[in-house]
């Protein structure tokens, strides 16, 4: 009886070796699926904000969204002032009634958040509301409209304006919050959340949806941004005899 019952155990702590063997296989494995899971939620949620911002440039006589709007101002769609923006470009959105309103306490669970948000990155909240603020993707502001630099007069352009629409970065992954611009020493460049935090997901201006390679991007580390810069040619409006 005493050999039989060390034999059981001798098998016993085999079978937990195997187990815990494969375990570590596959947690590697299971870890990946997780990680495509988020990405593909991600690009489901890119996909229909990119629909909506297609709605409204057909609503809105061509112009596309701009960064931030305030309530009051003379909007080029509009012959009186403007006073349904949100002072984001997802509120916006939201105050047009081209999403449901959103409830949620943060961005997350909503078309506006990202499973693969990197908790601890920078938002721009400073009101108790998110959705003025911290929409888990960037608006491509610096290049395709918003507040100039002296806080008063407000970019818009015309999709017409834009020489390559599959070409052009509309939305992608941001680490600021709801608006980013293509500077790696920007507090509002993107940020690398897929792929082992290699890949970004980006909403182009035609309403399609891609992956970006963190060497492909055209982001520079330059803290000076200049329309010309060929390596910003996924994210400025005038592609003209470039490439």
């Amino acid at each position: 009886m005493k050999q039989k019952s060390i034999f059981t155990l001798i098998e016993l702590l085999v079978v937990i070796a195997i187990i815990a063997i494969l375990a570590s296989m596959l947690l590697p494995a299971l870890n990946r699926a997780r990680e495509t899971a988020k990405a593909i939620k991600c690009t489901s949620n890119q996909k229909n904000i990119g629909m909506i911002l297609q709605s409204w440039i057909n609503d809105h006589d061509g112009y596309m969204i701009c960064g931030s709007i305030p309530d009051g101002y003379k909007a080029p769609w509009c012959s009186k002032t403007y006073n349904n923006a949100g002072y984001s470009w997802h509120m916006t959105f939201i105050r047009e009634k081209y999403v449901d309103y959103q409830t949620a306490p943060t961005p997350h669970g909503t078309i506006f958040g990202c499973p693969s948000y990197i908790k601890g990155s920078r938002t721009l909240s400073n009101a108790s509301d998110w959705r003025y603020w911290d929409s888990h993707f960037g608006w491509n502001f610096y290049f395709l409209g918003s507040v100039d630099g002296t806080g008063y007069t407000f970019t818009f352009h015309k999709i017409t304006e834009v020489d390559r629409a599959s070409d052009t970065v509309a939305f992608c992954d941001s680490h600021g919050g709801y608006l980013m611009a293509p500077a790696w020493s920007s507090s509002l460049s993107p940020e690398w959340r897929h792929g082992k935090q290699n890949t970004i997901n980006a909403t182009w201006l035609d309403g399609h949806v891609s992956t970006l390679k963190y060497g492909e991007s055209g982001c520079t580390t330059s803290t000076t941004i200049a329309v010309s810069d060929q390596r910003l040619y996924y994210w400025w409006l005038n592609k003209k005899n470039k490439r």
